[in-house]
């Protein structure tokens, strides 16, 4: 992918994640996903595996489509977490449209944005599946144990709930190599 694409990518994401009320899946989230996942391709020594500016444009896209549809109702974001993968199969071709891809280029897209998903806190990883979803999961759970993510989970939370919330985030960071497809990314790569 060259970068003037990447860049189109980029301020599409910008535009589409700058109108949605999804706390935990914005424009700085995506953004952080895409540099750990730069960040995994060096700890991983794998460069000459990858198209880096595809890499990145899966980051920037991987939660479009769920961002679209989330609601502020609890009974509602939780439907759409159990079916994000169905929601993104439904919707991320729509999406991929918008860009002058590769035949080759939308595969890779659309796999690794519908395999993505459920990393934490149901371990369903991507070991048998292509290293872009692989990294992709990977630097999405790097960034879900960050502490701007827990502060985004406890927003308009009560005592009781925080306190669930901090002991959960905390041992999802105490055990975040159980999370990825790259246990040793756990050791290479600092979590805050």
């Amino acid at each position: 992918m060259d970068a003037k694409t990447l860049e189109k990518i980029k301020d599409y994401a910008k535009k589409e994640y700058g109108v949605s009320s999804d706390r935990q899946h914005n424009f700085d989230h995506v953004d952080r996903v895409a540099k750990n996942a730069l960040k995994i391709v060096d700890a991983l020594d794998v460069a000459d595996k990858i198209d880096k500016n595809l890499l990145q444009a899966a980051c920037y896209l991987h939660d479009i489509a769920t961002s679209k549809s989330k609601s502020s109702n609890y009974f509602s974001q939780f439907l759409n977490h159990i079916f994000e993968k169905n929601i993104n199969k439904r919707n991320i071709l729509g999406i991929l449209a918008n860009f002058d891809l590769t035949w080759d280029d939308s595969q890779i897209l659309l796999a690794s944005i519908i395999n993505h998903s459920y990393s934490i806190p149901y371990r369903i990883l991507n070991k048998q599946k292509d290293l872009y979803s692989q990294i992709l999961q990977d630097a999405d759970s790097l960034d879900y144990a960050i502490s701007n993510r827990e502060d985004s989970f406890l927003e308009g939370k009560g005592k009781i709930s925080v306190f669930l919330v901090r002991m959960y985030m905390n041992w999802i960071r105490n055990n975040i190599e159980k999370y990825l497809n790259f246990p040793e990314l756990a050791e290479k790569i600092v979590v805050n």
